[in-house]
């Protein structure tokens, strides 16, 4: 089955694919590792339950599951926790938190 358009558009369906399945992935993972140790009443129509049995559909059905989206979380993880001390421990300078006046 060929995809229509040029290579440019290929290119560009391509990409937007492997960035929505990549949101998907992440965002079932992070939901599976926050509502992990919810209060469960025990019932089978326990809502969190089941949407934690979706999100562990969804990422059986790409393969490896869950050990390859903690493996590629990983370095995402360390990224962004590196950036927010960073970002805490350096103020950010304004010419506004400097007081500087501009002059006509």
């Amino acid at each position: 089955m060929r995809m229509p358009g040029d290579a440019s558009q290929r290119k560009m369906i391509s990409a937007v694919t492997v960035l929505l399945l990549t949101v998907v992935v992440l965002c079932s993972s992070f939901f599976i590792a926050i509502e992990a140790d919810h209060d469960c009443c025990g019932d089978e129509d326990c809502p969190v339950c089941s949407c934690i049995e979706v999100c562990e559909r969804i990422l059986c059905q790409f393969g490896r599951g869950v050990h390859t989206v903690a493996v590629m979380l990983l370095p995402v993880v360390v990224l962004l926790t590196a950036a927010v001390v960073l970002v805490r421990e350096r103020p950010w300078e304004t010419p506004v938190s400097r007081k500087v006046r501009i002059e006509c």
